[in-house]
């Protein structure tokens, strides 16, 4: 679980690292999710809150259904906020960061299908070494596309650490596109 939360929390510094500037527009939140999701820390700009709510955090009950995390994610992006009036304008990702394959899959294929209807795009990052598992989530995130640009994989969750300024800067480069 501490692995996990330094890997979260390394990502969280290569997507500011990636988002440089005063107008840059990051706004990041936490969920976690189980066989339920709980919001950790709410949508904002202020990423060392989120980081610091993240790094308190206890690990939840067991279970890996996308169905409630997408349903939080979703709910975080359409509530009005700082920033939230640009947000049309701006990529909007859920990122789903997940040891396992999706336990509710009608639900999470559900929710998957009202994001993308919205534009919201969906990140899928896999942890760990079951390719059945690798294999469910790229299909659940990209379809038959391939090669997926929204899919990333690692074997652990320090070799996540390692990968995600790569991932944050793949993930900027599409926001900044949308915002030309």
């Amino acid at each position: 679980w501490l692995a996990e939360k330094a890997a979260a929390t390394e990502m969280l510094d290569a997507f500011q690292r990636s988002y440089a500037g005063p107008a840059a527009g990051l706004r990041a939140g936490v969920a976690q999710f189980s066989s339920d999701a709980s919001v950790e820390a709410n949508l904002t700009s202020d990423i060392d809150e989120v980081k610091r709510r993240l790094n308190i955090k206890k690990q939840s009950s067991w279970g890996t259904h996308f169905g409630p995390a997408l349903q939080a994610c979703e709910a975080q992006l359409l509530q009005p906020g700082p920033g939230a009036a640009d947000a049309v304008s701006h990529a909007q990702v859920c990122v789903l960061l997940t040891d396992g394959a999706a336990g509710d899959g009608p639900e999470a294929s559900k929710q998957k299908s009202l994001l993308r209807a919205r534009g919201v795009d969906i990140m899928g990052i896999y942890v760990g070494s079951r390719e059945d598992q690798e294999t469910a989530l790229r299909l659940f995130v990209c379809g038959e596309q391939n090669p997926c640009d929204w899919f990333a994989r690692a074997a652990n969750f320090g070799e996540l650490r390692k990968q995600s300024a790569h991932i944050a800067r793949s993930i900027a480069q599409h926001a900044r596109g949308m915002d030309l």
